[in-house]
Order: C-alpha cells, then structure tokens, then sequence
C-alpha cells in the first residue's frame, strides 16, 4: 500500500500541514523540524500525488456549512466556526479558500445554503453540519453526483453519499452519562433525559446509548425523556415534571444548549445539588453551575476539532485522492470542576 500524507504525520509526531510545509519549502517551521521530517518522507518512500500538484497550481475552494444559532448560549456552534476558522488559516498559504457560511437553525434553511453551494462553477469539497439526515441525503447526494465530496461534523447524514464524518461517537457519550449517573448514584429512582431534535443523527444516537446503558445495568429504574422543540418551553415543561414526581434523581441533559436552562429550574425549584446532573460541552456559561454542584460533570466533546479534522480531511482528499476511513471518531471525555478550566 502507497504511503501517505497521513502515514508521513503519523511516523513524524506532528500534523499533515507541517509536513506540508516541509515538503514544499513554506516558511513557518524550524530547520531540524524540517529535515527530520523530509528525512523520514525518503524513508518510508512518500511520493506527492498528482492530484495534489494539479490542484496546488490552482485555488481550491472550500465551503464550511455551520449552523448560526441566534441565542446566548451559542458556544458550541462559536466553537465549531473556530475549527473552520483555524483551518482556513492554515490552508491559506496553499491557495485554500474556506469559506464559513451560516446555514440558519432548521435543515430548510441550511437545505436552502446548500441548493445555492449546488450552483456553484469553481467549489470542490463541502463541510457541513448536518440539522437533519432525513431532509438532508438528498441534497448530500446532489453534491455527490458532481463529484463535489461532503464530509459532515458534529451531526451525521449516513444514509446519504457523503464522503466521511468526523465526529464525537455519541452513542457512547450516552453511556458514558449513563454511567457517570450510576456511579455518583448507586440508588436512582428516575432520571430524566432532556434531550434534543431527534431529527439530528447524533442525538438519536446519543439517546440510543443512554437508554442501552441504563437497561442493561439498572433496568429498575424510571426514565423519562423531555425534547427540546420549538412547540415546547423546555423549561416550563422541566419544571412541570419535577413538580409533580418526587423520585427524581437524576437528569441528563444531552444537549449542549440546553444545559444552562436546566440548571436555571434546579435553582428555583431549589433542588440544585439534590439531583445529580450530567451535562454536555464545556463552555463559560457553564462554569458557575459546575462551581456550585449544580453540575456534577459534563462531557467534552471538542466541536472545534470537530469541524477542524473535517475541513483538513476534506483539503486531504482533495489533494491526494485518498481516504483511509468513512468516520473519525474525536475523543470524548468526562469533565468536573478539577479539571473544568482545562477544557474552556
């Protein structure tokens, strides 16, 4: 098998676009960074595809789709335009135009960005974050058909054609809240999972590994499951629930915005401490709930790498016409109050 790029990064311990740099004489890395890594390109016999060389003479344009929530507790779509922002950096001294483009909070909307993407003369590869699989392969198909690739982040669209993924896997983030409940709790009665958009693959599947992990594990206890929607005040309905039952113990709040007005109702219905309380993300806003106990832990799912890894993966294959796996798996983590300022 033909070594790569990747195979290249990998050996040297540094990333695809410092070997980049290297190969091809860009300013921004040391001698000995430099001559190590071109050292280690004649070993392993890496030879520059011609794909990437014809590619490299012209721009190449790139299309990130994000979503752009207007509402204050935005962090993870801010943190996900981040990555993009941070690729287009890197990518722009080899001629790489990425270009951020809102997509609106519903899949009609980010649908709508995507048919006029479809018009395009001179755009090679798509980003995106995907607000509904189901609205969305057919569009993700369109794109394939011209031989444009799409990689999603964050949200999936599996039943299309798109290229990849990159994303947390959120099924197991589901068990792993699943099993941060049980253990900071051997004797739960009910937990409450305050979920999302179940038009959104990941929160399917993040639901899907919650449920799983309670069932097989403690299959005593009560779960019930309030949605965010835009028929729904979360929060009216939140408090709704907790008012009337009195074995709550537990809520898993397995979308990120979301979290801060779970932890506005545990304040006034002064049970803040009492339930035990699983988040996801790791944002500002967050921090005081996670300093006062509202919040015994979140769980880290870096949407900046996210939407950065897919960006890099789709210049990757556009340069070198190679792809070693359909989805990239980014590392998730537990995060509590020791380690909470790690993670912002």
């Amino acid at each position: 098998m033909a070594c790569t790029l990747k195979d290249v990064a990998k050996r040297a311990n540094v990333s695809i676009v410092t070997v980049h740099k290297c190969i091809y004489g860009k300013p921004g890395i040391s001698e000995e960074t430099r001559k190590r890594v071109l050292a280690i390109v004649e070993e392993m016999h890496y030879t520059v595809n011609p794909s990437a060389s014809s590619l490299k003479r012209d721009n190449v344009n790139i299309a990130v789709v994000c979503p752009n929530m207007a509402n204050q507790l935005n962090s993870f779509y801010v943190k996900l335009a981040q990555g993009a922002e941070q690729a287009a950096q890197e990518l722009a001294s080899y001629g790489v135009n990425v270009r951020i483009i809102p997509s609106g909070s519903t899949g009609a909307s980010q649908n709508q960005v995507l048919d006029r993407l479809l018009e395009e003369e001179n755009l090679h590869g798509v980003a995106a974050y995907c607000l509904d699989d189901g609205l969305l392969d057919e569009t993700f198909d369109k794109f394939s058909q011209r031989n444009i690739p799409v990689v999603t982040f964050n949200a999936d669209a599996p039943g299309s054609h798109r290229l990849a993924c990159v994303a947390a896997p959120t099924q197991r983030m589901g068990e792993l809240a699943a099993e941060l409940l049980l253990k900071l709790n051997r004797d739960h009665k009910r937990i409450i999972i305050v979920g999302g958009d179940k038009r959104l693959s990941n929160l399917r599947d993040n639901t899907t590994g919650f449920y799983s992990y309670i069932q097989q594990h403690d299959p005593e206890i009560s779960l019930l499951e309030i949605n965010n929607s835009s028929r729904t005040n979360l929060q009216e309905e939140l408090e709704k629930v907790l008012a009337s039952l009195d074995d709550v113990t537990g809520i898993y709040c397995s979308m990120t915005r979301n979290a801060v007005p779970v932890c506005q109702s545990l304040h006034r219905m002064g049970l803040q401490r009492k339930i035990r309380l699983i988040c996801t993300d790791v944002f500002q806003e967050l921090y005081p709930y996670v300093q006062d106990g509202t919040v015994d832990a979140t769980i880290w799912q870096n949407p900046q790498m996210q939407c950065y890894n897919a960006t890099m993966l789709l210049y990757y294959y556009l340069t070198t016409g190679k792809l070693q796996e359909k989805y990239f798996k980014i590392p998730i983590s537990p995060v509590m109050l020791s380690n909470f300022e790690y993670f912002l």
